[in-house]
C-alpha cells in the first residue's frame, strides 16, 4: 500500500514537472514575441502558485487516504 502511494506521488510529481516545464517555456515564448516582460512575470507568479497548491491538495488528498485505509 506504502508503495503504491509512493508510486502516485512520483507520478503525479513528474506530470508537474512536465507541465510546469511546457508551461515556462510557453511562457517564455509569448515574451519574446510579445516582449511583454511584466505579463510574462505575472503569469510565471501565477503558474508556481497554482503547481503548490496542486502539491499540497495531492499530498493532503494522499495523506488523507492512507489514515482511513489504516485505520479500516
Amino acid at each position: 500500500m506504502i508503495k503504491y502511494i509512493y508510486k502516485m506521488i512520483s507520478i503525479s510529481i513528474r506530470i508537474l514537472v512536465v507541465l510546469v516545464g511546457l508551461i515556462s517555456s510557453a511562457v517564455v515564448i509569448v515574451a519574446v514575441v510579445t516582449e511583454a516582460l511584466l505579463l510574462s512575470i505575472v503569469v510565471v507568479v501565477v503558474v508556481v502558485v497554482v503547481v503548490v497548491v496542486v502539491v499540497v491538495v495531492v499530498t493532503r488528498c494522499i495523506t488523507k487516504h492512507h489514515v482511513t485505509s489504516s485505520k479500516a
